[in-house]
């Protein structure tokens, strides 16, 4: 089993993680028949599994509100995003076109579908060489693909935690991500117990933003959006913009306020296509200050850790760019914040240091999977 995941059966999950329903469906007789296309999976390829499990879900509404759809990742410009082909996923049923694909940025939880191997499940224990073997390698494959969706999700829609579920051949898993690991629920056959994966669904289908891990100081932007339409204006060339080369100034030759071509030309890359756009709000003491951001110009490769994000963002006070640094913090650790640091640097007039514009914490915001995993090592109580 992964040495990240933290293990806990589904009442335990349900219970820490989804609000009561007005429907339990293990307490109501499920037709066993729901997914009676799907009992032989393993001679099915990933596509078929993936389109038989979609109509089984959306014939019988098992999400209310929501569509369980497929979804194609846009044409993005790096071989890595390329690798990124998130299935299917829950929708608000507002965000599904008329015509063609929704958009991968808008779903709400993503599905993962595999057709079955035994022993390629990478959440059960397996004594498969992943380097050495058809089966080891398949696994490490299926793992890498589930956790580099999982980056991605979190990078695209500044996610707190997020949840996933794996479908596997017949069986299935829920998942519950954070930037301190992953909670997942014991494999379960969907096909002869129906009755857990459409209780499932049901409550997937009604949590809300923040039930599902956004977050609530990051607001999407819509191309129908003031702030939308301000950054796209922003992209526009000014003949005003500096060459940032290395050179002679003559006296009066920048003014002030003035923009780097460069900066202006970063900003205008973040605003890649299918790439969702934010406005982020930063408390600073007694202030809150917003800022307009696309595309970070660098996110993590991991979904483990600090998950720093680096945006050129536009101020929305000054309509000047800035750059924006996003990151989680250990808070165990005594120590100083950077932007504490910088701001002590700049009270010394220390030259050559960033100049600070404001910084501060995202309240009521923590990982939640390392305190799952004490619990289920050594007994303790689960946390409230």
């Amino acid at each position: 089993m992964d040495d990240s995941a933290v293990q806990l059966d589904h009442d335990t999950f349900f219970q820490a993680f989804f609000s009561p329903p007005h429907t339990n469906f293990r307490e109501k007789r499920v037709s066993l028949r729901l997914f009676a296309l799907l009992k032989s999976p393993s001679e099915l390829p990933e596509d078929s599994i993936s389109q038989r499990f979609i109509t089984a879900v959306r014939t019988h509404h098992l999400t209310p509100g929501s569509t369980l759809a497929t979804t194609l990742f846009d044409a993005l410009p790096t071989n890595r995003e390329a690798k990124h082909k998130v299935q299917a996923g829950i929708y608000r049923s507002t965000d599904i076109p008329k015509r063609g694909h929704p958009r991968w940025a808008d779903q709400k939880v993503s599905f993962q579908f595999s057709r079955y191997v035994a022993g390629i499940d990478p959440f059960e224990q397996s004594d498969f060489d992943e380097n050495y073997t058809e089966t080891g390698r398949e696994r490490k494959k299926l793992r890498e693909h589930i956790y580099a969706t999982a980056e991605l999700l979190f990078s695209a829609q500044h996610r707190v935690f997020l949840f996933m579920v794996l479908v596997i051949g017949r069986a299935f898993r829920l998942l519950r991500w954070d930037r301190a690991g992953v909670i997942v629920t014991p494999s379960v056959d969907y096909v002869d117990k129906p009755a857990l994966l459409c209780d499932c669904l049901y409550r997937l289908s009604l949590l809300d933003d923040i039930s599902l891990g956004f977050d609530p100081t990051a607001t999407r932007l819509r191309p129908h959006d003031s702030d939308f339409l301000r950054m796209s204006a922003a992209t526009l060339d000014d003949t005003s913009d500096v060459d940032h080369t290395e050179r002679p100034i003559e006296e009066g030759e920048i003014g002030d306020g003035f923009v780097f071509r460069y900066v202006r030309s970063l900003f205008r890359d973040s605003l890649s296509a299918g790439w969702p756009r934010y406005r982020l709000q930063v408390q600073d003491c007694d202030d809150t200050r917003d800022f307009l951001v696309g595309k970070p110009l660098h996110f993590p490769s991991r979904v483990i850790g600090r998950g720093t994000c680096g945006y050129v963002a536009l101020d929305c006070k000054t309509q000047r760019f800035v750059w924006l640094k996003d990151t989680w913090r250990a808070s165990d650790l005594v120590v100083e914040s950077e932007g504490d640091i910088l701001a002590k640097l700049n009270l010394a007039g220390v030259a050559n240091i960033p100049t600070l514009v404001c910084h501060g914490h995202v309240p009521d915001q923590a990982t939640i999977a390392n305190e799952w995993w004490e619990i289920t090592h050594d007994g303790r109580h689960s946390p409230s």
